[in-house]
């Protein structure tokens, strides 16, 4: 079964990274793969490096071409 969307909550550019309001009661583990995407289009990845019940923080892979934006949508991507 597929958990609802999540959000990102936190953008800070400076480090790279974001916090979302998925954690462990989604079903996230360390070092899973989530996207972040807007309007259904997948804007960048970044993988969980701290997790706690109801946040996780997820560093972003790369920089995304598009500004990412408190209330972007973040899913699964692979565990």
């Amino acid at each position: 079964e597929e958990p609802s969307p999540g959000e990102v909550m936190v953008i800070n550019k400076e480090f790279n990274f974001i916090v979302t309001n998925l954690g462990q009661k989604d079903g996230l583990k360390p070092d899973t793969i989530l996207t972040v995407y807007r309007d259904d289009k997948p804007l960048t990845e970044g993988k969980v490096e701290k997790l706690y019940d109801n946040l996780s923080i997820v560093t972003l892979e790369e920089k995304p071409d598009v500004e990412i934006k408190k209330g972007d949508k973040v899913k699964i991507s692979k565990e």
